[in-house]
């Protein structure tokens, strides 16, 4: 886990930086909270690992 923590610091810093820059810290942390519940969505999992097995 520490090495996709490690990968993402960088993304995650450029998107705060990106946020903040532009005063958008709030509507970026709805946007991230609306992708973290899609991607607790059993439908997508499902739908995701289909196609990546195809892929």
């Amino acid at each position: 886990m520490s090495d996709l923590t490690t990968i993402a610091r960088p993304y995650a810093k450029a998107a705060y930086g990106y946020a903040s820059d532009n005063g958008a810290v709030e509507k970026w942390s709805e946007m991230l909270a609306f992708a973290k519940e899609m991607s607790a969505a059993k439908e997508l999992k499902a739908a995701a690992l289909s196609y990546s097995q195809r892929n």
